[in-house]
């Protein structure tokens, strides 16, 4: 079984519970816990980034094993932070090989060559990964203002507050934002969808009980797309 990374791992979603690494968390649990991450969090990791891509750009211009230790100071501090994250705290990664990337990559020199060629698929890989990394916060904090928005448009007018009310709630959303090509714009069959507003029901009650979004209504976003699989998976 090949180990989870930063930009692929693999969840199992059942009706009622998400297994990842070696836990199981029940559904909508650790998308709750990234909605409630302090927005100072996101702050320090889009800070952190952004003092590492320029040490990848010198990576890339100047190709020497000093570049690529540079580059690793400076992505490493990221890794302090993400790995802490919920969902990427669980997952079966090699840390190892994470904090000693870019020197693992430099030392042979065939992969590094491959890595730097333009259309291979480890250039494409590589591409990905600095792309993960770029638009990681901006991802988190736009999929927190899609439920902030869900929430406030769809939840809370409801004047019935059960099981049937908020199925019907979620497959409005789902609707219009199918209609705006948006969040939900791949899944096809509106009949899941509606059985799945059974699974978001139960996360809003978990919600009220413990008091944390709810209260403290921010816009946040992490591994956005496991947290969209989160609520729509069931």
């Amino acid at each position: 079984m090949s180990q989870d990374t930063f930009d692929q791992f693999t969840v199992l979603f059942t009706k009622e519970k998400v297994f990842l690494g070696e836990k199981t968390f029940p559904l909508g649990q650790l998308t709750t816990d990234i909605l409630n991450l302090d927005e100072n969090v996101l702050d320090e990791i889009e800070e952190r980034v952004n003092s590492f891509l320029p040490t990848v750009q010198a990576l890339l211009q100047e190709k020497t094993d000093n570049a690529a230790h540079m580059a690793q100071e400076k992505l490493n501090p990221v890794w302090d932070l993400i790995f802490e994250l919920p969902v990427y705290r669980n997952l079966k990664m090699d840390i190892n090989t994470s904090y000693n990337l870019f020197p693992i990559l430099s030392a042979d020199q065939n992969k590094w060559n491959r890595v730097v060629e333009a259309g291979t698929e480890e250039n494409r890989m590589f591409e990905k990964f600095i792309s993960g990394l770029e638009s990681f916060t901006k991802s988190l904090r736009s999929f927190r203002g899609q439920i902030e928005g869900m929430l406030e448009l769809y939840f809370e007018p409801l004047a019935r507050h059960n099981q049937e009310t908020y199925a019907e709630a979620f497959a409005k959303y789902f609707s219009s934002m199918r209609s705006a090509s948006g969040l939900f714009s791949q899944t096809k069959n509106l009949s899941r969808v509606i059985q799945r507003g059974y699974a978001l029901y139960q996360w809003w009650i978990q919600q009220n009980r413990e008091n944390l979004f709810l209260q403290k209504r921010q816009s946040l976003d992490i591994c956005s797309i496991f947290c969209t699989q989160n609520f729509t998976e069931g």
